[in-house]
């Protein structure tokens, strides 16, 4: 059966106060809890308990999960609205779009870096990243931007190329290889990252990325905020 559909719930402003807090209590995000709810649905339509214990503290939630399943099957990223307005999933910034959110020039990607930093504090990159960025800067012979640069990243979350995404990013490139449609190392090792730790890759290079998915791995969410939100 599949699972992978798209939440599109409007809710108020307490219902989503609630999900949030069940989230917490769960140690899981909106998304991933919703995730979980929906999934529950499709597998056992009349399981009304299930649904009851994951949102135990806003059962009014059940309906609206249960309508938006049966109608809606998408293969999108999780979104929850609040009140009208949509929310950002938890994601991995790729390196292209971090630049464009310090550049500011942008006013998608800056509408979307400023809901994103309400909801969850601070941006989440890769070590990735980080290496590509102060390459670019050092190379420019611009020190003054590398240190402004290097201050900043103190308020930013930095999750590290460690064994497993490597492991995952090894299968990646010998696949892409494989299928003759290789990509840059560096995007790989990205994509590995977002992949290891359930994140939304937001880029604006889907096409590298959807390269990706067509090996085999269709589990990796890819976001663009350069859209409006």
């Amino acid at each position: 059966m599949d699972t992978s559909v798209a939440l599109k719930i409007e809710l108020s402003a307490d219902l989503y106060k609630a999900l949030r807090r069940v989230a917490a209590d769960q140690d899981k995000s909106e998304a991933e809890l919703a995730t979980e709810a929906i999934q529950t649905f499709l597998q056992q339509p009349h399981a009304v308990d299930p649904l009851l214990g994951l949102f135990a503290d806003a059962p009014d939630l059940i309906d609206a999960v249960a309508t938006d399943a049966m109608l809606s099957r998408e293969k999108t990223p999780w979104r929850v609205i609040n009140n009208g307005q949509q929310t950002a999933d938890r994601s991995l910034l790729d390196t292209d779009i971090l630049s464009e959110v310090l550049k500011a020039r942008d006013s998608n990607v800056v509408t979307w870096a400023t809901t994103y930093k309400q909801q969850f504090e601070r941006l989440t990159i890769s070590s990735i990243t980080v290496m590509e960025v102060v390459k670019g800067i050092h190379k420019a012979g611009q020190p003054a931007s590398l240190q402004r640069f290097l201050t900043a990243l103190h308020s930013s979350e930095i999750l590290v190329f460690d064994a497993a995404a490597a492991e995952i990013a090894g299968r990646i490139y010998g696949d892409l290889e494989h299928a003759g449609q290789p990509i840059g190392r560096a995007d790989v090792m990205i994509a590995a990252i977002a992949l290891t730790h359930n994140l939304t890759l937001v880029t604006g290079n889907l096409r590298h990325y959807e390269r990706i998915r067509e090996v085999g791995y269709s589990e990796l969410a890819l976001g663009n905020w350069r859209e409006a939100t």
